[in-house]
């Protein structure tokens, strides 16, 4: 077997740790983010974290800010940033993924209208981070994205 050295072990080592926080961090539902439009990277952002609050206010209530434990939490990957932006994530879901089906594509909907949303559930956690990072490498790392209020940000 061939040692890795260099830049290959470094992508390695990397990739590695990517594949453990999104298998350790459990997601149940795998979202798809398309824009279908020239959107900025910040502007693509601030978007997804607009949907977040919107989906865990309409399903939580009023005081869905208070609600930190039940809240949505999600690890997202940005991929063709400059040709075809769009993001996937794995969502923690704690009010259940049904509740979270049910309300997605209306709010994605709203904030996004030529927009598509793609909503899976996770049945293979390796299986999926190996896809979500699949356009991941050391010098990209702005294209690993936590949830604002995410309890394990790396």
């Amino acid at each position: 077997m061939m040692k890795l050295i260099g830049r290959d072990n470094e992508y390695k080592v990397y990739k590695d740790a990517l594949l453990e926080l999104l298998i350790d961090f459990r997601g149940s539902l795998f979202v798809t983010f398309a824009f279908n439009r020239e959107i900025t990277f910040d502007a693509a952002v601030r978007k997804i974290e607009c949907f977040q609050a919107m989906i865990d206010c309409k399903v939580l209530g009023s005081r869905w800010l208070k609600l930190k434990l039940d809240r949505t939490q999600y690890i997202m990957f940005a991929e063709n940033v400059a040709t075809n932006l769009h993001f996937h994530a794995s969502f923690q879901v704690p009010y259940g993924k049904l509740k979270f089906m049910e309300v997605a594509d209306a709010i994605w909907g709203k904030l996004m209208p030529a927009g598509d949303l793609d909503i899976q559930e996770i049945y293979n956690a390796q299986g999926l981070a190996k896809y979500i990072t699949k356009q991941i490498h050391p010098g990209s790392s702005y294209r690993l994205w936590p949830s604002p209020n995410a309890s394990y940000r790396p």
